[in-house]
């Protein structure tokens, strides 16, 4: 039964991420970045942005720390998910946490790979709960980007 609620969960995410790429392509540019800030500001969170230059080993480093604190609190959660000792609902708490944090990842994936598209060579995006913070490198600092 799990086996076959987490193929299915597989599969709606995969559909999902493949419906919003052609989505995110197909939308002129222009559009694209008013509905990605006006989704964030219907969703009540709060975005601040940084911008670093020349920090190539800074968003490196900063990703792999963001990548081992996640793998670290995904492992827990597949240890919570994986003890028959506990109730059914901590178990399935600890996996739609783990959703979330697959969620998380994916999405900044995508909204690093938008900006990146805008022209600058490299972003970070980190999503916390109520906050998403946004490193661009550019080789000018304006404002207005």
């Amino acid at each position: 039964m799990l086996l076959r609620k987490q193929t299915i969960w597989l599969m709606t995410m995969l559909s999902l991420i493949a419906v919003l790429s052609v989505y995110y392509l197909t939308t002129p540019k222009a559009n694209l970045s008013s509905s990605i800030l006006n989704q964030t500001s219907e969703e009540e969170k709060t975005v601040s942005t940084e911008e670093v230059t020349d920090a190539d080993p800074v968003f490196a480093e900063m990703r792999l720390q963001l990548n081992d604190n996640r793998s670290k609190a995904k492992e827990e959660l597949q240890s919570v998910v994986a003890t028959t000792n506990i109730s059914e609902e901590e178990r399935s708490k600890a996996y739609t946490k783990m959703q979330n944090l697959t969620n998380i990842s994916s999405t900044e994936d995508l909204l690093e790979t938008l900006i990146k598209s805008q022209g600058y060579t490299d972003a970070l995006v980190r999503i916390e709960e109520n906050s998403v913070r946004v490193t661009v490198k550019a080789t000018k600092n304006s404002p207005q980007a």
